[in-house]
């Protein structure tokens, strides 16, 4: 979908929508039909645009033409209101390729409605289709999850679309509040060929002691200010220009976005203050918050019975995370308009699911019950970027819970749980998150590192048959990071989707097998692990020449050698990012067929670089061959420059992970 609008809070990470009024009955939007291009569009049905087009899409299939956004913030009848125009011009070169963007989602709540909405596709030969009113469908975001959100969408298919066209999207939103922030992304996914972003507000505001403030990032942009007269009052307008701005797309292992592509951030404060007023913020959001931390019959009874089984500190927290993360289900439900505002706990209690504010709010007041100094702290995830401590533009996207214990602290993520206290997720950690407090607020910066390990490993048993064929065991071990994600889903997932979702992650692991039986032996939520058995055969896995049969175990895929197959077969535009160190433990037992002895392998391999370390070894039990392989991945980033000794390291250690063992026949 066109990627416009602004951050709303609610689940693991902020969602971008747009909000839109309920209903599309002002909009105006005609009811179709093609028609011929005429005055300014007559540009796109040159021979001399789709020329300029071709030389800026190159290999992406398409490229924004335009991308522009505009807030202001006027004075209306006594009411501050805000109003956001959107516009973007989409380039479709190769539609196969644009099929995304022809689809479009636009999500709405009650405080606010559509002014406008026009959309066309022009083709290339001058053809013009506006959508129409009834080809606009409206649905719920978020089936059967609901609460009282009032969050839904419009959706539509932009008419006409086909190769080279283009794809002419405006919209105009009013919102009964003032925005006093708001940020946008110049670039994305795609070229694009002009972007603007422009902020406008009457001057009145001002004599309310408040200040605009922004910040451009990875851009040195500067705006162009200009005054002007509206029948509402006069307006101060700032607007930045950026144009051929290149694509971002996604990579495997890449950096945040946020830390590349040019962006601005705007917000407001005390004007003439030398310090931004983050107390004041956490004082207002406390206050949204403070009921909900109140006393209940359902809370009291949930703790008196976990109490009951809980005797020191920590065994109580442990015994909080656990229920709330066994009983409540995560649902990543953005909430629009309350979408700062969590849920009650009792009311969490009783339809057993919630977004991360939900679950976390529930934590702090069951804590809090059992007596013990718990908060909501706010963070924006590393995935994501950082959060300016120098504006005042509450950019956070995930809620979790910080702890003041006896002798020590500790943070939750609830969304995880059932896990170890002091376990955090990686995108959790190393991020600056607000803690509120009743009494104040507090800037904490969560864990770098998790106190578990990161493993993967594996026990494999070949047998080979005489014709070469592979009958294969492997136990598969997931910890830690690996395993944290899985103990809490799998434990949730119908038995088909369960069946499947071992099957995924085993085939991950194993390449042109086929998989006869897979099963979940165990799940240990503290600490994070998960083991899978799988069975499996491989059709001519052993080849077989004369007295002779050469196995390669490249069927067993460890993660890190998979690092070296990315960068051998695609060019890479990003730096690799490692989100948290990895180790891997591979040993294989080979045994040959009936008369047939082991007769020759590899040397062993013991290397090491700054981006891991490999150790391949061989031995012989009597007439099996056992192998032994460690792979050690630190978390780090690997920049360009550096990219290509990287992969050779890998594909080193892949060159003599699959190197042959020779039986001999008798």
């Amino acid at each position: 979908m066109p990627s416009h609008g602004h951050t709303w809070w609610g689940g693991r990470r902020c969602v971008l929508i747009l909000a839109v009024a309920a209903s599309l009955g002002a909009a105006d939007a005609s009811q179709g039909g093609p028609k011929k291009v005429s005055g300014d569009d007559k540009v796109f049905a040159t021979p001399a645009f789709w020329a300029t087009a071709d030389s800026i899409c190159r290999d992406y299939g398409g490229a924004y033409w335009l991308r522009e956004k505009k807030t202001q913030i006027e004075y209306e009848g006594g009411n501050w209101v805000t109003r956001r125009t959107y516009h973007s011009q989409i380039v479709v070169l190769d539609a196969a390729k644009m099929e995304d963007r022809a689809d479009v989602s636009i999500a709405f709540g009650p405080a606010s409605r559509v002014v406008s909405l026009k959309c066309r596709t022009i083709t290339s030969d001058g053809t013009v289709y506006e959508l129409g009113k009834d080809q606009i469908f409206e649905k719920s975001l978020v089936p059967g999850f609901m609460l009282y959100s009032q969050r839904k969408a419009k959706v539509f298919a932009m008419p006409g679309y086909c190769d080279r066209c283009v794809l002419d999207i405006f919209y105009e939103i009013r919102e009964e509040q003032p925005y006093l922030s708001d940020e946008f992304e110049f670039g994305r996914d795609i070229p694009v060929h002009a972007s603007r972003y422009s902020y406008a507000i009457n001057p009145v505001i001002f004599r309310q002691g408040l200040e605009v403030f922004y910040k451009c990032y990875n851009s040195r942009v500067t705006p162009r200010e200009e005054a002007y007269d509206t029948p509402n009052g006069r307006i101060v307008q700032w607007t930045w220009n950026l144009a051929d701005v290149r694509a971002f797309p996604d990579e495997d292992w890449m950096p945040p976005r946020e830390t590349m592509i040019p962006w601005i951030l705007l917000g407001s404060g005390e004007r003439g203050q030398t310090e931004v007023d983050w107390k004041g913020w956490a004082k207002w959001y406390q206050e949204a918050i403070v009921d909900k931390l109140k006393s209940s019959r359902e809370l009291r009874d949930m703790v008196t019975a976990l109490l009951g089984e809980a005797a020191t500190e920590r065994e109580k927290i442990q015994a909080v995370a656990n229920r709330v993360g066994t009983d409540v289900r995560y649902v990543a439900v953005s909430l629009e308009d309350g979408g700062w505002e969590p849920h009650e706990p009792r009311e969490v209690l009783q339809t057993k699911y919630g977004d991360c504010k939900d679950m976390s709010v529930l934590t702090v007041a069951a804590l809090q019950e059992a007596g013990i100094r718990a908060y909501p702290a706010l963070l924006l995830t590393r995935d994501e970027g950082k959060v300016d401590k120098d504006l005042l533009v509450p950019r956070f996207n995930h809620m979790i819970v910080y702890i003041e214990g006896g002798d020590s602290t500790w943070w939750l993520d609830p969304t995880v749980a059932p896990c170890p206290l002091g376990y955090l997720p990686h995108p959790d950690r190393g991020v600056d998150a607000l803690v509120i407090k009743p009494d104040g607020f507090l800037w904490a910066r969560t864990p770098e590192t998790s106190p578990f390990g990161s493993t993967k490993s594996t026990r494999t048993l070949i047998s080979l048959s005489a014709d070469g064929t592979v009958l294969a065991n492997t136990v598969l071990k997931y910890e830690g990071d690996f395993a944290a994600p899985m103990t809490r889903n799998l434990d949730q997932l119908s038995k088909d989707d369960l069946q499947a979702e071992i099957e995924d992650k085993a085939k991950s692991c194993l390449s042109g097998v086929n998989l006869s039986q897979c099963d979940l032996v165990s799940i240990t939520p503290s600490p994070p692990c998960v083991v899978l058995a799988a069975r499996y055969t491989k059709p001519s896995g052993a080849v077989c020449l004369g007295d002779r049969m050469a196995l390669k175990l490249d069927f067993l895929s460890p993660l890190a050698l998979t690092l070296a197959e990315m960068g051998t077969t695609r060019e890479r535009r990003y730096p690799l990012w490692f989100p948290y160190p990895w180790a891997e433990c591979d040993t294989v037992c080979v045994e040959g067929p009936s008369g047939w002895v082991p007769d020759s392998f590899p040397d062993d391999l013991r290397s090491s670089a700054g981006y891991g370390s490999c150790e391949i070894a061989y031995s012989l039990a009597g007439p099996q061959v056992i192998v032994v392989r460690r792979f050690a991945l630190s978390g780090d980033v690997v920049q360009p420059d550096d990219f290509g000794r990287f992969v050779k390291f890998w594909q080193m250690a892949r060159d003599r992970a699959i190197k042959e063992i020779v039986f001999r026949k008798l």
